[in-house]
């Protein structure tokens, strides 16, 4: 339980190093939009998907199911990827961390949100 509340809360208080700090200060809120662009991503898959005829109310259970399952794998995935910025702070920008981080920051959202359009394009292309 302490492994997966760090790996998705983060622990700022035993990292010695400030990047590793600072990242996993962060770690919390940016799950929490990454998991909001998912959920609003997922319902309007659904929502798209049962209006277009795609899905019946005899399947949408399951469809549900493997929406939450890919949303897990995406969130596990996505974290995994998060320990790589502190690294690549310390490898290659050491001189200047505060603008590397709102880059990486700004980075990390947009990729968040074009995930979420990635999935209601995947729809119409699907009814295409």
């Amino acid at each position: 339980m302490e492994l997966s509340s760090r790996f998705f809360l983060g622990s700022a208080k035993d990292t010695s190093l400030p990047a590793f700090k600072w990242w996993n200060s962060k770690r919390i809120e940016y799950n929490m939009r990454f998991l909001g662009c998912l959920v609003a991503g997922q319902v309007l898959l659904l929502m798209t998907s049962y209006s277009l005829g795609l899905a019946t109310a005899d399947n949408i259970l399951n469809k549900i199911a493997g929406a939450l399952l890919a949303d897990l794998v995406v969130l596990v995935v996505v974290n995994l990827v998060y320990f790589l910025w502190p690294a690549l702070e310390l490898l290659l920008f050491r001189e200047n961390p505060q603008k590397y981080r709102s880059v990486c920051f700004a980075v990390l959202n947009g990729l968040s949100l074009a995930l979420f359009v990635a999935i209601f394009v995947l729809i119409f292309a699907i009814k295409a």
